[in-house]
């Protein structure tokens, strides 16, 4: 019922793809900062809808273990979020590097909305 509620949820909150507002910003874009911005953008809709989510998938869980075991994974896998998409801000990656670290934290949040 956690994984279908979620699924739900976030389905319904939360685009998988950067859509028509990340294209037009992207389009009108002609700087990396400029494409970062455009990309931060996104990434903040995508932490909302999913904190949305998870707020949701732990509200409706009634048992303190329960709540306990989903906290202890969601601060596992912002940790591995964030380890796992550094690579992309240090300078061995350039300007590009910095361009593209939100898609790197972007493809890491949409895998999450559907396991949780």
């Amino acid at each position: 019922m956690l994984v279908g509620l979620l699924a739900a949820a976030v389905s319904s909150a939360t685009p998988t793809s950067p859509g028509d507002a990340y294209s037009q910003c992207i389009g009108q874009s002609s700087t990396n900062a400029e494409f970062a911005e455009c990309g931060e953008v996104y990434l903040r809709r995508l932490e909302v809808a999913l904190k949305m989510a998870w707020n949701k998938a732990y509200g409706s869980l009634d048992d303190k273990q329960s709540r306990s075991q989903l906290l202890q994974e969601q601060r596992a896998w912002i940790a591995f979020k964030d380890k796992s998409c550094r690579f992309w801000t240090n300078s061995s990656a350039g300007r590009e590097g910095q361009a593209l670290h939100f898609m790197a934290v972007a493809v890491q949040s949409s895998k999450r909305a559907f396991p949780i």
